[in-house]
């Protein structure tokens, strides 16, 4: 009868030290991963660094021309000369960033301005515009897909860390299925109510502060970009492979 007693003590006290021991365990696991997920690197990554942007926005540039002189009838403006015009008008002054896709539409809306078809039609106009911008996202994301840097792409996906995608174009990661699984998100630096001389700075905080704590890489081509990065402590590199 004592043996019996001895045994009904004991085994609540093994049942309650194995839980215990699993619940430290468990915590011990929880720990681990978050000191791994707290050294695991950030790699921020400038999307015109993966491809020529001359060579995108050449063969992009052309489709458009294409698709905008069957509408319009004869030559039209080069629609990525005026975005640029149009990206930069004031940045000098400090005015602030109108939005990657604001600039896009306003762009054709001064193209479609220029070919004198609608006149006062300003209906007609803006069907028109909102059919040319998803027609020129569409070429842009198509041009980029096809001068993707292979090797980039392939060190991409081998490397072991977070990736974040920034960009001053056009260009958009989550637009591209060949890149949208391979990054945690994309920042556009026209996409932020600053000055134009704090675009880079303020879209590469939004990684910072994401990230906050973690070892950041940028890898980009823009002078700009890069300056920003390292002024915010990022390791720099020109390429993924690098």
């Amino acid at each position: 009868p004592s043996r019996r007693r001895d045994d009904a003590v004991v085994a609540p006290r093994t049942s309650r030290l194995r839980r215990t021991m699993r619940r430290r365990r468990a915590v011990v696991a929880a720990l681990v991963l978050a000191v791994a997920d707290a050294l695991r690197p950030v790699v921020t990554v400038e999307l015109d660094a993966l491809w020529k942007p001359a060579d995108v926005r050449r063969t992009a540039g052309n489709e458009m021309g294409r698709w905008l002189a069957d509408r319009l009838g004869g030559e039209s403006l080069d629609v990525y000369q005026q975005f640029d015009e149009l990206a930069a008008q004031g940045s000098e002054f400090g005015m602030m960033q109108p939005g990657v896709l604001a600039v896009a539409r306003e762009t054709l809306s001064i193209v479609a301005t220029a070919s004198g078809i609608f006149g006062d039609d300003e209906d007609s106009k803006e069907n028109f515009c909102v059919e040319a911008l998803a027609t020129w996202l569409q070429a842009h994301d198509a041009a980029a897909s096809e001068h993707l840097d292979a090797a980039a792409a392939t060190a991409l996906e081998a490397l072991d860390a977070d990736c974040y995608a920034v960009t001053g174009s056009l260009s958009d990661c989550a637009r591209m299925p060949s890149l949208a699984p391979l990054f945690a998100g994309c920042s556009n630096k026209f996409d932020f109510t600053v000055p134009g001389a704090d675009a880079w700075d303020v879209c590469l905080q939004v990684v910072v502060a994401q990230y906050a704590g973690r070892p950041c890489y940028f890898v980009g081509s823009c002078e700009a970009a890069v300056d920003a990065a390292r002024a915010l402590g990022f390791t720099t590199a020109s390429s993924v492979g690098e």
